[in-house]
């Protein structure tokens, strides 16, 4: 009887309630330890409803969209980058009831705008009547760590500020040219991609709507700056250009508490 007054109600218990109950009639040396470990187990429970979840990991996704020099259609200085698609792991320790340190992967892609710059190339150039052109997408990775702000506006929705560093890789596309000049003389040439790695900062706003206990979705804008110098080799020199990255990533995440 005093077994089943101390265990708790809409427990898991059942199968271990029914042997302890049975050693307890047949055994009475049994009773002492039964009501210890029953103690224990009760705590154990209890102390384990009441922690609070403090780790979660986000997966985001959406667009990525250039800003600045690198969106630029500028001929000379321009990245003629236009929007792609990105996409984000985040893992996050809360420390404080409003503050959480966490670390963060994005991947993100850019098109290059082939068709305005093919135009601008001809028409900086007198003696080219027109050019073909195929270019990949620049490629960028970041690894980031980050603080974390967390406030609530109502029961179900909070909205978090972040800010922090890391480092960010980027490649420039895989470029390759089919050009006609002058007296329809034809020249074929390739720009092989580049790559750098830079240090880069981040910020961010996020405002997320709990569907369940552990579970979350948000709607998420990150940015990031870099500035990068991209080497290039030519038949005769090197030169490097430098392209400050901005960008940012927005679109839909799902969060997921432990």
């Amino acid at each position: 009887m005093l077994f089943f007054l101390m265990t708790p109600k809409n427990t898991n218990f059942g199968i271990f309630q029914t042997l302890i109950s049975l050693l307890m009639k047949r055994y009475s040396f049994v009773k002492p330890a039964a009501i210890l470990i029953i103690h224990s187990l009760v705590l154990l429970n209890t102390t384990l409803g009441q922690e609070p979840r403090k780790f979660r990991i986000n997966i985001l996704s959406g667009y990525a969209l250039p800003q600045g020099q690198l969106a630029s259609k500028h001929f000379d200085n321009g990245g003629y980058a236009v929007y792609g698609a990105g996409s984000a792991l985040e893992g996050i320790w809360k420390f404080h009831p409003h503050l959480s340190a966490g670390v963060s992967f994005s991947v993100s892609k850019f098109p290059f705008d082939e068709n305005t710059y093919a135009q601008n190339l001809v028409d900086s150039d007198p003696f080219m009547d027109n050019l073909y052109m195929k270019s990949d997408a620049y490629k960028v990775l970041t690894y980031t760590g980050a603080i974390y702000y967390t406030g609530s506006i109502c029961n179900k929705v909070r909205l978090t500020g972040n800010v922090g560093g890391g480092i960010v890789w980027a490649q420039t596309p895989d470029q390759l040219f089919s050009a006609t000049y002058f007296g329809g003389i034809k020249r074929t040439y390739k720009i092989t991609p580049a790559y750098c790695s830079k240090p880069v900062i981040t910020t961010g706003l996020s405002c997320k709507y709990r569907v369940f206990e552990q579970v979350d979705i948000s709607l998420f804008a990150n940015y990031y700056l870099a500035n990068l110098g991209f080497s290039f080799l030519t038949s005769s020199d090197s030169y490097t250009r430098w392209l400050t990255f901005s960008y940012i990533n927005t679109g839909l995440g799902i969060g997921f508490v432990f």
